[in-house]
């Protein structure tokens, strides 16, 4: 089974004949998009088509094209001869980029104005030619995935125009996904570490000993270039429909900030588009909500849940008193396996039953989604008292603190899937009050925060030992926690103007995100934060 699906979604894809664009390409064309091909040179793309094609007789699916992303002209040229072969487009890979021939030795002073231009010509200019022209001929709806890197996120010494030109790639995405987001199209980035192309292979790094992988890398090894075809294969489906203006990382760890990595020999075997029938996944908050929509998504994929909550069904007063069978009998129904345990997260001794029965019955524990949360009505700083504090640090803080180390001792205990690339995966559910400032959610705000911070440093402490711990951060999202929030006409307005996507989320939003995170095609995917929050943390959007 695949998690993603493109079927007859037409996709332009830049430099498709090598590295990640080729890898990309096939997992495309794989999942079943109709691809409209290019890169600089013709012969190799011919190459590329007949390797992606393989034993598919299915050759009207792909156009290539030799094109110079530099020139404005030939950029639109191709994506109108796109649009009149395959009769629309709904999305792009910009992936062309180079390097220069004196990445890693010339610095600024060095640098000639020629080897500049060239640079800035195709890592930014060639992307906003590319950006451009495609915004122009999409309709309504669709996706832009561009490729920056993560010397777009930090300063490279001896790197000043490949870094600069990165830096701006980002810069040129979040502009483009606030001024489209009404238009339902979706703008992001992803920022590649060290990655095994032909690009860095030329460079000699990966040879010569120039990148210390094993030294700079939590996850001690260098990706493959698949593994990053797979996030723009899911920034590219309707799985991430709610994803926008940001940028993510497939960089191993290696931007999460340490001031030690223990050095760590490790290898893998990857292999792609594999479900997650066998594993075992404890899903806290999973009766309602986000924590419903995820465990029902994780059984989709093959694994065996264990739903975890105060009770079965939501509170009969409450906000989801509609909901009147319990998740883990619509898994049973739909031919899964799921039992429930009942946990207030907030008591240690229950989330040590809840793991202690996991293992009783399924003899492992694969997955740990840390879902359950606390939240309560916007109010001052001043009027939050000790209880209120008390609460929602108990639950959202150390509630997820204490699952996550449970789960951690448990993953030791077992032997790395080399098909799955980890020990094991925890995904704990954060907020995008954890990284902006939210008037009236003080305590909130801060208890989140403290989950971004425990996912990068848990992440820092256990990438050795194979084990991926990732965060996603929702926005205004509808669910039983947050329904008051919908039925208040003032908050939606505010929440409203503060989404450039033109609708607020809902828990399937958030649920195709967390399954990416726990699909082998993210195994080299650690200590992320990934907002899924229809652009709500861009900032203000463009005027309408």
């Amino acid at each position: 089974a695949t998690m993603f699906t493109l079927k007859d979604k037409v996709i332009c894809v830049t430099g498709a004949a090598s590295g990640i664009g080729l890898a990309t390409a096939k997992i495309l064309f794989t999942q079943g998009a109709k691809l409209s091909l290019s890169d600089l040179r013709r012969e190799p793309l011919e190459t590329a088509f007949n390797e992606i094609l393989g034993d598919s007789t299915e050759c009207d699916r792909i156009i290539f094209t030799a094109v110079d992303i530099r020139s404005s002209d030939q950029v639109d040229k191709w994506v109108a001869k796109t649009v009149k072969h395959f009769g629309y487009l709904d999305g792009a890979a910009n992936i062309a980029g180079v390097i220069g021939p004196h990445y890693g030795v010339h610095d600024i002073t060095e640098l000639s104005n020629d080897e500049w231009d060239f640079i800035q010509g195709t890592n930014l200019t060639g992307v906003f030619y590319c950006v451009r022209a495609q915004l122009k001929a999409m309709g309504n709806g669709g996706s832009i995935v561009n490729t920056a890197s993560i010397a777009g996120l930090e300063g490279h010494g001896k790197n000043g125009a490949y870094s600069a030109s990165k830096h701006g790639v980002i810069g040129l995405t979040k502009s483009a996904a606030k001024e489209v987001g009404s238009r339902g199209i979706r703008v992001n980035s992803i920022a590649p570490g060290i990655i095994n192309t032909p690009m860095i292979q030329s460079f000699g790094a990966l040879d010569s000993g120039k990148l210390d992988v094993f030294s700079r890398v939590p996850l001690a090894r260098v990706c493959e270039a698949k593994e990053v075809g797979s996030l723009f294969a899911f920034l590219l489906s309707d799985e991430s429909k709610y994803i926008t203006g940001s940028t993510y990382r497939v960089d191993g760890g290696m931007l999460v900030k340490t001031s030690y990595i223990r050095k760590h020999q490790a290898t893998y075997k990857i292999m792609s588009h594999l479900p997650l029938s066998g594993k075992i996944a404890l899903v806290t908050g999973a009766s309602s909500g986000m924590g419903r929509a995820i465990s029902l998504a994780l059984a989709k994929e093959g694994a065996k849940l264990v739903c975890c909550d105060l009770r079965e069904l939501p509170n009969p007063e409450g906000y989801e008193a509609d909901i009147k069978k319990a998740t883990q009998d619509l898994i049973i129904d739909k031919g899964g396996e799921a039992i429930f345990q009942p946990v207030d997260i907030s008591i240690p001794s229950q989330i040590e039953t809840a793991v202690a029965r996991t293992i009783e019955k399924f003899g492992r524990l694969d997955i740990l989604i840390n879902c359950a949360g606390y939240w309560a009505p916007f109010r001052d700083f001043v009027d939050e008292d000790d209880e209120l504090w008390g609460k929602m640090v108990a639950v959202n803080t150390l509630g997820t603190a204490k699952a996550s180390r449970l789960a951690i001792r448990q993953f030791l205990k077992q032997e790395v899937d080399e098909k799955w690339g980890s020990r094991g995966r925890i995904v704990n559910i954060s907020s995008c009050a954890g990284h902006i400032a939210f008037a009236g959610e003080v305590a909130y705000s801060a208890t989140k925060a403290s989950i971004n911070h425990m996912t990068r440093a848990g992440a820092i402490d256990h990438a050795k030992d194979s084990i991926n711990i990732n965060c996603v951060a929702p926005g205004a999202v509808q669910t039983g926690m947050a329904r008051a929030n919908f039925e208040n006409a003032d908050i939606v307005k505010i929440m409203r103007n503060a989404t450039p996507w033109p609708r607020t989320g809902f828990a399937e939003d958030i649920s195709g995100a967390v399954m990416f995170f726990c699909l082998p095609q993210s195994q080299w995917i650690t200590g992320q934060l990934l907002a899924v929050d229809g652009g709500m943390t861009l900032g203000v959007p463009a005027p309408s």
